[in-house]
């Protein structure tokens, strides 16, 4: 019986401890007493869009394999690095792609940036219909990106 005993409380005290880290799990939070979950809500429903905190001010192309454009840094803040992705299509065909990354963006400010389309286009850049500027960065605990599209219709196929 007293082996009964032990194995008895070995469980209840198992038992106990699992209940209490559950709970533990479960009543985590960050210094407001909101819940990790809460926090994580409050992050992506925060209303800060993209382009509430920068922005491509202008771009334009410069041939086939050059394409020149203005980000503009809307806060006072410094972002340390802004990259803009840009994909080139036919139809829903990819035909080519390219970035381009800015570091220290000053606060303010605006800069010039080329992304180079260095690798050859799986087809004739010509029979491009659109292209999208994909903006991303990191910004106050937050990763942002946006995908933009427009007409492709460069004056170097005229």
């Amino acid at each position: 019986m007293t082996d009964a005993i032990v194995n008895r409380r070995n469980v209840l005290s198992a038992t106990s401890s699992v209940a209490f880290i559950g709970l533990a799990g479960c009543t985590s939070g960050d210094s407001s007493g909101n819940s990790n979950e809460d926090s994580e809500e409050a992050n992506e429903n925060s209303g800060t869009e993209l382009t509430d905190i920068v922005t491509i001010e202008d771009h334009e192309w410069r041939g086939a394999t050059l394409l020149e454009l203005k980000v503009r840094n809307l806060t006072s803040d410094t972002i340390d690095l802004v990259q803009v992705e840009a994909d080139v299509y036919v139809d829903d065909e990819r035909i080519n792609n390219a970035y381009t990354n800015i570091s220290s963006l000053p606060g303010e400010t605006v800069e010039t940036s080329e992304i180079r389309f260095t690798e050859s286009y799986d087809r004739d850049p010509c029979e491009a219909d659109r292209y999208e500027l994909v903006p991303n960065f990191y910004y106050q605990n937050e990763d942002y990106e946006i995908r933009m599209e427009y007409e492709f219709n460069p004056d170097f196929c005229e």
